[in-house]
């Protein structure tokens, strides 16, 4: 299904398109459901939004009544679905937040909660899916929507009929913007917001072809914009179902603590809403709509030879498109897997120092990633390397997530993908263990492992511990030239790097320092390329 507008496809003919292909598509995922019942109802809800979308756009063409009606129908549809993918993304919030600030209370401490939170889910799984068998339901509707937009009246090619529904959109999405920040504490405010953003995402998918690099990096960012707000609107409803509830807390004596994290979460959230809602939305809606008509009529007459162009550059960022994987697609059971941080504040970053070694008489320092094994109470791999910045450095970080991820295979053999789920590692390593210094892939081994590695900003002063008696702060350029070879302690402190722990019983002079393990591999796979990925991605 292409949901967009094609060239010389008139605007009514293409959005009608738009919409028979939208419904047919809820229509077989819900008679033919893939790869589960559950992904499916996921699927046909994201589907539903679209179509409800396009139904904007042409909301002046088709008249009120027309639309009013249309509208309804397709709301009521997704209303139907609705509490099987909401118990679901219940869970999904939890797990997040508990996730999120592990170092501050054990994930234990809320268990009993969300193992009622689950029994909620596949109590509601049971009762729509199977009792009330809502799907087949669903998917009758949809043969009926198919019928009624035979009739639909949608026919005008002229744009600044649809112009209307553009601009009413972004108005709208403009308006609940500025009421959201001047009423925080109403979140139904910013639930309005972000329906209207989502609105205007889809908006852009639909005319992306009229420019397309240029649309469609406004529809990723609002797409990005639509998360934040979605995740913090979850925390909310998550908040009410368990006040509504009370039966899935059972009395949980740390359900105030619960909620004291859920609310700095979604404030969190909510920040990081305004500053990019204010570029998306810094145009007066007038404005922002000339502009997108702009686009559209020069598209319309465009000469084969700039279409051509256009079409080859859209075709080259489609072909360099990342994959999206799982993790436990990229990787393989059995193996032994760690977690290490890229510890950053401002524009320098930690290592920890390991005790020093002597070979052939020469006294070498470690650096390492701060990070270790997966330990059993560790509920995910995130949990387990906020785990460890607490035991080794002593102090809290935060997690930044990075897209996409680079996986490190060997030498010059590396991928970049978009890892799906809610843990965004900045690389994913597999290397040896035990190898010769600067070897990473050596034969001569004791095993693979496998590393996921997580970008974090420090968050107060870190200090030694007795695993990493001494940690040292050292720019980018310092990482790559530490990855590649030994290098003086000498010659790092006086080009700026900073230790941190008990002195040295020798000179600097004496010291030779080596980077080691994941991110030594990161440095030696990624070449040329490795300073751009500090730089940018880190």
């Amino acid at each position: 299904m292409d949901y967009e507008l094609e060239l010389h496809e008139g605007l009514g003919e293409g959005i009608k398109r738009i919409l028979s292909e939208c419904v047919a598509q809820v229509h077989g995922l819900m008679t033919d459901p893939q790869p589960t019942r559950e992904e499916a109802v996921h699927d046909a809800r994201k589907t539903f939004k679209r179509i409800r979308a396009a139904l904007r756009l042409a909301r002046d063409e088709m008249g009120q009544a027309w639309y009013q009606e249309e509208n309804v129908f397709y709301r009521d549809a997704s209303w139907l679905l609705a509490p099987v993918r909401d118990s679901t993304v219940l869970v999904l919030s939890f797990d997040a937040v508990v996730e999120a600030f592990a170092d501050i209370v054990p994930p234990q401490t809320f268990a009993p909660i969300r193992q009622n939170l689950v029994q909620r889910h596949e109590d509601i799984v049971y009762d729509l899916l199977d009792e009330q068998d809502i799907m087949q339901i669903v998917a009758g509707q949809m043969e009926e929507g198919l019928d009624r937009l035979q009739a639909m009246p949608v026919s005008s090619d002229d744009f600044g009929i649809y112009a209307d529904g553009l601009e009413r959109v972004y108005k709208r999405g403009r308006q609940a913007m500025e009421r959201a920040y001047a009423n925080q504490d109403n979140p139904v405010i910013f639930h309005e917001w972000r329906k209207r953003v989502k609105y205007l995402w889809h908006h852009m998918e639909i005319l992306q072809q009229a420019w397309p690099l240029m649309l469609q990096d406004t529809g990723n960012e609002l797409h990005l914009l639509s998360d934040f707000l979605g995740d913090a609107h979850d925390l909310v409803v998550l908040k009410e179902t368990l006040l509504a509830e009370p039966e899935l807390s059972g009395g949980n004596l740390n359900l105030v603590t619960l909620f004291a994290l859920m609310d700095r979460r979604r404030q969190e959230l909510e920040e990081a809403s305004w500053t990019l809602g204010q570029r998306l939305y810094s145009e007066r809606p007038q404005d922002f709509v000339r502009r997108i008509e702009t686009y559209w009529k020069a598209w319309q007459h465009d000469p084969p030879a700039t279409r051509a162009a256009l079409m080859n550059s859209a075709r080259q960022r489609e072909e360099s498109a990342f994959k999206e994987k799982s993790l436990d697609e990229i990787i393989p059971a059995g193996i032994f897997i760690g977690t290490s941080l890229i510890l950053k504040k401002d524009d320098v970053y930690l290592y920890g120092i390991r005790p020093a070694k002597m070979k052939d008489g020469q006294p070498i320092l470690e650096l390492t990633g701060i990070g270790g094994g997966m330990e059993d109470d560790d509920q995910s791999l995130t949990a387990g390397a906020l785990r460890e910045a607490l035991e080794e450095i002593g102090c809290r970080v935060t997690l930044l997530p990075c897209s996409p991820t680079v996986i490190v295979y060997g030498k010059d053999d590396i991928e970049r993908v978009i890892v799906d789920g809610d843990e965004k590692p900045a690389a994913i390593v597999f290397r040896n263990h035990r190898t010769p210094p600067h070897q990473p892939w050596h034969r001569e081994n004791q095993g693979e492992s496998c590393l996921v590695v997580f970008l974090a900003e420090i968050e107060g002063r870190p200090s030694s511990s007795d695993e990493l008696p001494h940690l040292m702060w050292l720019k980018p350029e310092q990482i790559l030239e530490t990855g590649r070879g030994d290098v003086t302690l000498s010659k790092l402190l006086d080009d700026g790097a900073v230790m941190m722990g008990d002195a040295l019983e020798l000179t600097a002079d004496h010291y030779m320092v080596r980077l080691t393990d994941s991110q030594e591999a990161i440095v030696l796979a990624l070449g040329d390329e490795a300073l751009v990925f500090f730089q940018t991605t880190c």
